[in-house]
């Protein structure tokens, strides 16, 4: 599954959580963080995510680490 993205910061304790998870199920993801990139924070604005970190696929997103939501879109 490489067409997962993340949003993310440097500060964000459940953007960690969520690579880590991710991780741990062997899946391939593209990260980007918002304090450094102004394009990835447009994007995370324009799917009006509140809060992060946003995953992104298959034109789906979940906006915070919702672990059970996360498992729903990713199919696993």
């Amino acid at each position: 599954m490489k067409d997962i993205v993340i949003y993310g910061s440097t500060t964000c304790g459940h953007c960690e959580n969520l690579k880590v998870f991710l991780k741990s199920k062997n899946l391939d993801f593209q990260d980007f963080n918002v304090m450094k990139d102004s394009d990835a924070m447009d994007k995370v604005l324009a799917l009006g995510a509140k809060k992060l970190p946003v995953l992104v696929y298959n034109d789906q997103f979940v906006s915070g680490f919702n672990e059970d939501k996360i498992r729903e879109v990713l199919g696993i």
